[in-house]
């Protein structure tokens, strides 16, 4: 390559994007690092590389090896990490119940541009907040049968092949929960109309979405989009709470043989639940998910987000009532957890998106034989008192012999070891 025309140069002086994630990146770098690398952990990760080497002009900016400040960052998760690997690296997920669809057919042809995704997002951040472990399933896996081994499906995305449509269907006939938002499964892998999920949602097809305008791209940015509209849930709708304010689109969904349990502010039809088969459904006509990003209230320069409960409530409300079971109990929501079983004992990893300190984290963890030893990674040397109960019939019925009950003190991260 030549030598750079100065002429040609692009001033990025005036970015304002480039000079907030520059910013953030400055002044949260150990704090990101750190729950970036324990998230990581959460989902299996088991390799981490944090340089790129040579000039930033040859990748991007902000990658770690620019930032001093991300240094303690990367000593604290490496010391963690000498202390767990023995535990942690031959370790694997135990098996989740919930599922999350990716759709590459509406990534490839962003009906709602970047809404679905978005939305996809905010559910998956849901759930992990409540210590779900979510699969991601692509039509091809769903086609591929593996929707048997999960109770609950979650759905954000408008295309959908048909093969993948049918099978679904089957599936919550069968004893499958599906949940449904942002218009999901109405059109095809082609971008056609479709009846889609209809006849499993128990709504009429062709319900069409009005799309709310504003950028939905950008961290922060959603805190400048009011409220399209609000969703009441009836009372009877118990657990799924009283309602939330929603934004991104809003659909003219029309009950067909499903039951409304709720309805925006004019009255119109919000919420439908359905039984099909031995299964359930339930449909929401908005966006839930990128709703709970926004009443987030994220700050585009440092992570000062406070997650709603009302909107967690109501997404995850359709895991508990198709008896899926989280990793873990905790005591606080809206930390990450990751339980990792092998041969040497349980890693539980820890994630702290509060951002606050816990000063007591009860943990209640499922095993399957005897524990002996509880104790942090950071502390080896200090045991930490435990508990063993027998736990439930539904836990003995999932092959745990009981629970390990103990309790933590959660600063932002941790990586406890159960032997």
């Amino acid at each position: 390559m030549g030598r750079e025309d100065p002429a040609q140069r692009v001033d990025h002086s005036t970015d304002q994007t480039s000079l907030v994630r520059l910013d953030f990146a400055r002044v949260e770098g150990p704090t990101n690092l750190r729950l970036k690398s324990h998230s990581a952990l959460c989902q299996g990760a088991k390799h981490f590389f944090y340089w790129t080497y040579g000039p930033t002009a040859t990748s991007t900016e902000n990658y770690w090896s620019d930032l001093r400040g991300a240094y303690d960052g990367v000593a604290r998760v490496s010391q963690q990490l000498t202390s767990a690997e023995e535990v942690l690296f031959p370790a694997r997920h135990r098996p989740t119940q919930v599922a999350l669809l990716y759709s590459i057919s509406s990534d490839l042809w962003q009906p709602y541009d970047y809404r679905h995704m978005l939305e996809r997002r905010g559910t998956y951040l849901s759930l992990i907040h409540d210590q779900y472990q979510v699969d991601m399933l692509t039509e091809q896996d769903i086609e591929a049968g593996r929707l048997a081994d999960y109770k609950v499906l979650y759905a954000t995305d408008p295309n959908l092949t048909d093969h993948a449509t049918q099978q679904i269907i089957d599936w919550v006939h069968g004893g499958g929960s599906l949940y449904a938002a942002g218009n999901a499964g109405t059109r095809n892998e082609f971008d056609e109309p479709v009846a889609g999920l209809a006849g499993a949602l128990g709504v009429e097809p062709g319900a069409r979405a009005t799309l709310q305008p504003g950028n939905y791209r950008v961290r922060g940015r959603l805190n400048d989009i009011d409220h399209l509209d609000h969703i009441r849930l009836q009372a009877g709708a118990d657990p799924l709470g009283p309602g939330f304010g929603v934004i991104g689109l809003r659909t003219d969904l029309r009950a067909a043989d499903g039951k409304v349990v709720g309805k925006f502010t004019d009255g119109a039809t919000a919420v439908v639940t359905h039984r099909l088969g031995k299964g359930q459904a339930l449909c929401v006509a908005s966006t839930p998910g990128i709703s709970y990003i926004k009443d987030a209230r994220f700050v585009p320069a440092a992570l000062r987000e406070k997650w709603p409960p009302a909107h967690r409530r109501f997404i995850n409300a359709w895991a508990r009532r198709a008896g899926a079971m989280p990793q873990v109990g905790l005591s606080h929501p809206v930390v990450e957890a990751g339980v990792l079983e092998g041969p040497q004992g349980i890693a539980l990893v820890l994630a702290n998106f509060t951002y606050q300190p816990i000063e007591q984290l009860t943990v209640r963890l499922p095993i399957r034989g005897q524990v002996t030893q509880v104790h942090a990674a950071d502390a080896p040397q200090e045991a930490i008192p435990f508990q063993i109960s027998p736990g439930s019939p539904r836990l003995r019925a999932a092959g745990f012999s009981g629970l390990v009950q103990f309790e933590i003190g959660l600063g932002l991260d941790q990586i406890v070891l159960v032997r």
